[in-house]
């Protein structure tokens, strides 16, 4: 007999779960490793304004004004604005080791740079002469904080300004500038805008002078510690000319004649060679892809 074959019955079970969707995709970073060219716009409208609001400071002292500049104005809004973005602050400003032999390199390249800013200077002169009346009163400011002695001069006058000033223009700025307009013109517009920050004419033009030196000096060597050398030094050695008695008779020295031939050559050679000697080793150019 053969045995009875019970029927299969298919149960349907519950529908299996739908997959899990995939997760969300993380919110987009804010931090880049340097600052894009709107941040730097937006940075130099925010600097320009204090520095119209600095005006208040006028009745304070020479010492604390100078200070308060370069600090409150200056170091402390660019810093912190890269800070809140995340931007990689060692990219950003260049903060670059230097050897020992290029740490010379850029007291003589100030030196030389110091000598043809006077040419210069004394040449716009003859065709932009500063307002007298103007002059007086900086220069009474300067003297003011010599009265303090030679520590607190070159902290105020010569240490501070430079810090401040190079990080913006040739440190957040023109890391900024140089991956969208090339390094010519990178150096070009920070140095125009670092002459605007001056006060007369022919000062605003020998500074764009001064700041492409600098800035080219900078993104060879990949080091914001080359201009800050000698930002610094420039501005001890104008305290030198306006305190020690024996550079204020030297009458090119006291901007009252053109620099004779000789050191205006040496000058010359000694910028050129030094800029020549820094080599081309900037950092950032390799990893951005910086165009010429």
């Amino acid at each position: 007999m053969t045995p009875r074959r019970t029927p299969r019955i298919d149960v349907e079970g519950p529908p299996a779960a739908a997959p899990p969707p995939p997760p969300a995709p993380p919110p987009p970073r804010l931090d880049r490793p340097i600052p894009s060219p709107g941040e730097a716009l937006c940075l130099v409208f925010i600097i320009a304004v204090l520095t119209l609001a600095a005006g208040v400071l006028g009745q304070t002292s020479p010492v604390f004004r100078a200070a308060a500049v370069s600090l409150a104005v200056f170091l402390f809004p660019t810093v912190t604005y890269a800070l809140l973005y995340g931007h990689d602050l060692r990219r950003t400003f260049r903060l670059h080791p230097l050897p020992a032999a290029s740490l010379l390199l850029a007291l003589a390249v100030a030196v030389g740079a110091f000598v043809l800013l006077r040419e210069l200077t004394w040449f716009l002169h003859q065709f932009m002469p500063p307002q007298v009346e103007a002059m007086r009163r900086m220069e009474a400011d300067v003297r003011e904080i010599l009265a303090h002695g030679p520590g607190m001069s070159l902290l105020v006058i010569a240490l501070l300004p430079a810090i401040a000033e190079e990080s913006l223009f040739r440190g957040f700025l023109l890391s900024a500038l140089a991956p969208w307009l090339g390094r010519a013109a990178a150096i070009f517009v920070s140095a125009l805008l670092f002459g605007l920050l001056h006060h007369f004419p022919s000062q605003q033009i020998a500074m764009v002078f001064l700041g492409t030196l600098y800035g080219a000096a900078v993104l060879r060597t990949g080091s914001l510690l080359f201009s800050l050398i000698a930002h610094a030094t420039n501005n001890a050695l104008v305290l030198l000319c306006l305190e020690v008695p024996f550079f204020r008779s030297i009458p090119w020295l006291a901007g009252e004649a053109p620099v004779p031939p000789l050191p205006l050559a040496c000058a010359s050679v000694i910028v050129a060679c030094g800029l020549y000697v820094t080599g081309d080793r900037d950092p950032n150019r390799e990893a951005q892809g910086t165009r010429g």
